[in-house]
């Protein structure tokens, strides 16, 4: 039969029937009431490998953790030696701190014991053997060891790392850099130049200018805390070559001298290594000068100083208050942590999380082994400098008249209990921390009993070092800014009309 007739018998439906293209056959049959069939359900869509970051991660459990016991021993000419076998590589650290604070700078000399520790390593003179800081630098390199020298408010460190196989001659080069500095003239002259340049280029930090103006207003023009270590442009170029060497002469001995030796060497070997480069170490009479007490603050005063162009004021509030090794410590510790020491605290919180107008804000108590300070430090946006300065004084009236809450103190204890194991965890670290007992005059289980002293501070107790320290009406404010800014919409903002409103006596220094 023909093509033609046999596709006009068979009709359409059963054409379109036969013709069936291959993508229509492959299409899913649909459910219908007559046709009960169901559809295949797609595949479900890969799980997600980013999926896991929309959850964080709980606290992970407690670690076990035991404080490292030194043996406490004296050379015979009484410097203290604590030694602390620690650690499997073959590492020592050994730190000699000197009781030099800045309180042995003589009238209008301030930063002179920080120019004559820089000098130490600049050359050695031993009879007419001479090594000048080259020569030191290249044996401590094929010794593989390092050693750093830096000044500090209560004195000067020493920290030498060394191979515990080279730790004799590393030794004996730190026994050269302690006893038989050069003090050349020449060298003098150079470190005393490089002194005066950094201090010049300090003048353009905020945080410099901060540090310097609250020490001068806290304390004053006659008192050694009135100046910051490296002292001032003046004071560090009206010191003479003669100077260096008198100061080194009266205050350089074994009297003010501490050691502590960290790492893979027992503790009776350590103390051994030390005393026989140092025991012989001549001891003076002469005794650290009484340093006064600082000014009670009678009310709060504004100092401001102008940092031309800046876009961000930055802001300290502090006031005098005790030493490190009070009885009251503890308790004012944990209520400056909880006003300002943490992330959570109220400082921070009101400053960055609430108002917005700074990255972070934070404070404390430092530790002096006179006089520390309570302080408070932020950097804000310039237009928000007044209201800032206002901020601050509302959180440290609250801290000051009303309670922590258990939740709060427990935890700003628990973040300072929690917190001491990263004091211990380096050689180095271990070695700072230990160093800490004869620097401030503590008791040799000072941290042993840590944990206890912080967990045994009661609300009340907070309370009572936070009515003493933070009231607002007794606070010295420096703000470091602009005189005017520009705010988010291109209006002029008066910073210095903002703080003049706030009440309190004003003050402009350079």
């Amino acid at each position: 039969m023909k093509r033609s007739v046999l596709l006009a018998l068979l009709g359409l439906s059963t054409i379109g029937a036969l013709l069936v293209r291959p993508a229509e056959a492959a299409k899913p049959v649909l459910a219908t009431a007559n046709n009960p069939v169901l559809p295949t359900a797609p595949p479900p869509p890969p799980p997600d490998p980013e999926a896991w970051r929309a959850t964080p991660p709980g606290p992970g459990g407690l670690r076990g953790w035991s404080l490292p016991d030194p043996k406490i021993s004296q050379l015979k000419n009484g410097i203290p030696v604590y030694a602390i076998q620690s650690g499997d590589l073959p590492l020592v650290t050994v730190r000699l701190h000197m009781n030099l604070g800045r309180e042995v700078n003589p009238m209008g000399k301030a930063g002179l014991g920080a120019l004559v520790a820089d000098l130490l390593d600049e050359a050695t003179k031993e009879g007419k053997s001479v090594q000048d800081a080259l020569g030191i630098a290249a044996e401590l390199q094929s010794l593989g060891a390092n050693l750093s020298i830096s000044s500090n408010n209560e004195g000067v460190d020493l920290t030498l790392d060394a191979l515990a196989a080279s730790l004799g001659p590393s030794l004996d080069l730190l026994a050269r850099v302690v006893l038989s500095p050069a003090l050349d003239k020449a060298d003098i002259s150079r470190v005393q130049g490089q002194m005066l340049s950094d201090l010049t280029a300090s003048r353009s930090n905020p945080s410099w200018a901060l540090r310097r103006v609250t020490a001068a207003q806290l304390y004053g023009p006659e008192h050694p805390y009135g100046y910051l270590v490296n002292g001032t442009p003046e004071s560090i170029a009206s010191i003479k070559a003669k100077d260096v060497k008198n100061f080194y002469k009266q205050w350089w001995h074994a009297g003010y001298a501490s050691f502590v030796v960290v790492g893979s060497l027992a503790a009776d070997e350590a103390t051994a290594a030390i005393g026989s480069r140092f025991g012989d170490w001549g001891r003076a009479d002469v005794g650290a000068p009484v340093v006064d007490p600082p000014a009670a603050l009678l009310k709060t005063r504004v100092v401001f100083v102008d940092q031309p162009g800046s876009v961000q004021s930055m802001i300290g509030i502090a006031s005098p208050a005790l030493s490190r090794n009070a009885p009251d410590w503890h308790a004012s510790n944990v209520a400056a942590t909880i006003v300002a020491g943490m992330f959570s605290s109220p400082l921070n919180m009101v400053l960055r999380e609430e108002k917005g107008w700074s990255y972070g804000a934070y404070g404390g108590i430092s530790e002096s082994r006179d006089y520390g300070i309570f302080f408070a430090r932020t950097s804000v946006q310039a237009d928000k400098t007044a209201p800032a300065v206002s901020e601050i004084l509302k959180v440290l009236q609250d801290a000051a008249t009303n309670a922590p809450s258990e939740e709060i103190l427990a935890m700003a204890k628990d973040y300072l209990r929690k917190s001491l194991p990263g004091s211990f965890d380096t050689n180095a670290n271990m070695a700072a921390s230990f160093s800490a007992i004869p620097i401030f005059r503590l008791q040799n289980d000072a941290w042993r009993s840590y944990d206890r002293d912080v967990n045994n501070i009661t609300a009340s107790r907070s309370l009572t070092m936070a009515g003493r320290w933070f009231r607002p009406e007794r606070q010295l404010i420096v703000v470091v800014g602009p005189r005017t800014v520009k705010d988010g919409e291109g209006k002029d903002v008066d910073v210095v009309a903002g703080l003049k409103a706030l009440g309190f006596e004003y003050v402009e220094v350079q």
